[in-house]
């Protein structure tokens, strides 16, 4: 029921530790559960009709992607990104809510 709320928890904290420098590896698999979980959430929006949730996480999804990486030059471009993206996720873990609890009201 919660497992999406832990994903995006994870998410978010890993974000947070990508300010300090780890090797090359960290950031790719950074960028690989960021996606996805923006990727679950953009879905989970969709059966919320929340549009501009799918618009911000499709976004996110975009910006982090690992197939087709977006470089914006050195790590002090990143860090602001990451830090907005980590708050960001810790508030929609902080909102959100089940679907039996949203069909129910």
């Amino acid at each position: 029921m919660y497992k999406l709320r832990l994903i995006i928890c994870i998410s978010a904290a890993i974000l947070f530790l990508a300010v300090f420098p780890f090797p090359i590896g960290y950031y790719t698999l950074l960028r690989l559960i960021v996606s996805i979980t923006a990727g679950l959430l953009c879905v989970r929006q969709y059966k919320n009709d929340n549009i501009l949730m799918i618009v911000i996480n499709g976004f996110i999804l975009l910006l982090f992607n690992p197939i087709y990486p977006i470089y914006l030059g050195d790590k002090s471009t990143w860090i602001p990104i990451d830090i907005i993206t980590g708050i960001f996720l810790v508030y929609q873990a902080i909102t959100y809510k089940s679907l039996k609890s949203i069909e129910s009201v």
